[in-house]
């Protein structure tokens, strides 16, 4: 049984239309959501690089909010089996000797 953690750059992937996109759908249509994991951090960028993408234009007012629906939907709600991991300041300031 494989498990997925996905780092914020890959988890947008699956909410904005860009390269790589079609990999990440085929996983969450194909994977329970309960083997697919990112840090709680990772999926507060996915919502800013999200924000960003609107403010630039580059999807629409409709397209954000349809994208964090399914965000929330999927990743940011307790309720979801996707698993958010969160990490200590302290291990992440650790994790630098």
């Amino acid at each position: 049984m494989y498990y997925f953690y996905f780092d914020a750059s890959a988890l947008v992937k699956r909410y904005t239309r860009e390269s790589g996109s079609d990999k990440m759908l085929f996983l969450f249509s194909n994977i329970p959501l309960a083997r697919l994991s990112c840090l709680t951090i990772g999926a507060m960028e996915v919502f800013w690089i999200c924000v960003r993408k609107q403010n630039d234009g580059r999807i629409t007012n409709h397209q954000f909010e349809r994208t964090i629906t399914l965000l929330r939907g999927e990743v940011i709600n307790t309720q979801s089996d996707f698993k958010t991991i969160s990490v200590p300041d302290s291990l992440v300031w650790n994790s630098m000797d």
